[in-house]
C-alpha cells in the first residue's frame, strides 16, 4: 500500500518588513503548521504572487523598484528543484507583475501587473 503525503501550505512571505531592504522568502508547512521548510530565501526581487499548478509552483517578482520595468515570472518543482524564469524582466507589457493564477484545464498563467507612471499628464 503506497503512502499517502500529507497537504501542504506554500507561503510567499514578501519581507517588506525589511523596505526598501526587503528579502522576500517562501516557506512550505503542514497544514497545522508543522514541519516548518524553507524553499527559497533571500530574494531581493520582490516577490508578490505565488500559485500552484501540477507539482510545480509559479511565483511574481516585482522587481527591486516600482519604477523600472524589471519584474518576471518563475517557477519551480514544489520542493525548489528545477527553478528557472519564464518570464524574464524586460519583456513588454510586464512591467511589476504582481498576483498570478494559472487556468486549471489549458495551464495558462494569468497575472496582474503594477504600473508605474510618475508625473504623467
Amino acid at each position: 500500500m503506497g503512502s499517502l503525503s500529507l497537504p501542504r501550505l506554500y507561503i510567499l512571505d514578501t519581507g517588506l518588513i525589511n523596505f526598501p531592504n526587503q528579502q522576500g522568502r517562501i516557506v512550505s508547512c503542514n497544514t497545522d503548521g508543522s514541519d516548518l521548510r524553507t524553499i527559497f530565501d533571500n530574494m531581493s526581487t520582490m516577490p508578490d504572487g505565488i500559485a500552484i499548478h501540477n507539482n510545480y509552483m509559479y511565483w511574481t517578482n516585482m522587481g527591486p523598484t516600482f519604477k523600472s520595468n524589471d519584474g518576471s515570472i518563475e517557477r519551480s518543482r514544489l520542493d525548489g528543484s528545477e527553478r528557472t524564469t519564464i518570464v524574464e524582466s524586460g519583456i513588454i507589457g510586464v512591467h511589476t507583475p504582481k498576483q498570478i493564477t494559472i487556468a486549471p484545464k489549458s495551464g495558462k498563467i494569468y497575472c496582474a501587473c503594477f504600473y508605474w507612471e510618475h508625473g504623467a499628464g
